[in-house]
């Protein structure tokens, strides 16, 4: 099963995931459920920032390397 959804986020279905997933493992180690349903389930990685897109705008004059803001003139 692969979850998606047009109206949350990535990130936000990666922490509702992984609170559900923390959640259920101590019931399955006391054995109130036989396993984890969330094992099943698979979370599509996320979409990474093209590396060469990431060098350009930090060496773009104007811009602080740490923040990626415009430094003050």
């Amino acid at each position: 099963m692969l979850i998606r959804c047009e109206w949350l986020s990535m990130r936000m279905i990666q922490s509702a995931y992984a609170v559900l997933r923390n959640a259920l493992e101590p019931t399955v180690r006391e054995e109130a459920i036989p396993r984890n349903a969330t094992k099943l389930v698979k979370i599509p990685a996320p979409k990474r920032p093209d590396r060469a897109q990431a060098v350009r705008y930090s060496r773009a004059p104007g811009t602080d390397r740490l923040t990626g803001t415009g430094t003050p003139a």
